[in-house]
This record gives C-alpha cells, structure tokens and sequence, in this order.
C-alpha cells in the first residue's frame, strides 16, 4: 500500500525498512527490530546505568568491587559520555565538599584499577582537559533507551501508532 502515512517494512538482517510518504514524497526510515544489548561485537564492553550499575564483557559481567570505581564509572558514563571530565570536577563528584587531602592521585589510582577491571578494550582515554569516555552508542543502555525514545516520538508525530508502540 503506498500514500502518505503508509508503512511498508522488509526485514533485512537485523534491521528493517519502513517507507512512508508525505509531502517530499516517499521516505526510507531505518528503525532498529532487535535488542541491541545482547548482540556483542568482537571484545566490545556493554554499559548499564539504567537500573544497577552493570558492565557485561565478552565473557560475561565484570565485577567491579570498589564503590569508587563504580561511583567514578557511573560519573563518566551518565555525564561526560562525549566530553572531557577534569580531574578536579571527578574530585568535587566523588567526594564532595570534603575530599581527602589525596583525592587526586586516588582519582589516578581508581582510573587506573578500572581500566584494569575493563580490561584491554576499556573505553576510558585521558584528554590534556581531563578523561573522557568513548563508546559506541549501543555500548550504554542509556543511549539505545534514547534512541528508541526518539524514534517512538517521531513514529506518532507522523501519526503511526502502532509502529510509535512497537518501541
């Protein structure tokens, strides 16, 4: 069935197609049809912050003991996902008004024993402005959760409802 608002959708892979018309005629719309968070690929890490804290690895969850390392990993991953974090702001984040008068080599050495915890493909890089983390967007359960969100939006501003509540 073609005309504006028509859904068309062919499985391919993973992935599947909707076309939709409207004004500048017919559209190509990717839409996501699996559950991101169970596909791995290569060594890639996978990030939870919704809910517990969890990382899962190739080889399973990665247990991180350190309430600090978790608190620091939490930090990184729910605000400074695409910048640079000084190593002064982590300090104000972990401890607060009352850091330790070693706050900044603990910071070091709470990086240090996460990236070893992450193993070989952690995503945490030191910038001159201060640490960052890189991921993919499928890594954080946060962002496929945003995206999702996203695409629900503009499936029922486009008026498609069931394909709003298939998200």
């Amino acid at each position: 069935t073609s005309g504006s608002g028509a859904l068309r959708a062919r499985v391919r892979g993973c992935c599947a197609f909707r076309s939709t018309g409207g004004r500048g005629g017919a559209r190509r719309v990717w839409f996501e049809t699996l559950d991101t968070s169970r596909l791995r690929v290569g060594k890639a890490l996978d990030f939870a912050v919704l809910g517990p804290l969890r990382v899962t690895g190739p080889q399973g969850p990665v247990e991180l003991k350190a309430p600090k390392q978790r608190a620091l990993l939490a930090v990184l991953l729910l605000g400074y996902r695409d910048e640079s974090v000084s190593a002064g702001r982590l300090i104000d984040e972990l401890w607060g008004d009352r850091p330790p008068a070693t706050a900044a080599k603990a910071v070091q050495v709470h990086l240090s024993k996460l990236r070893s915890a992450l193993g070989p493909e952690q995503p945490i890089v030191t910038r001159p402005s201060g640490y960052a983390i890189r991921l993919e967007p499928e890594q954080l359960d946060l962002a496929r959760f945003e995206a999702l969100s996203e695409r629900a939006r503009a499936a029922r501003r486009d008026g498609d409802l069931p394909a709003a509540a298939g998200f």
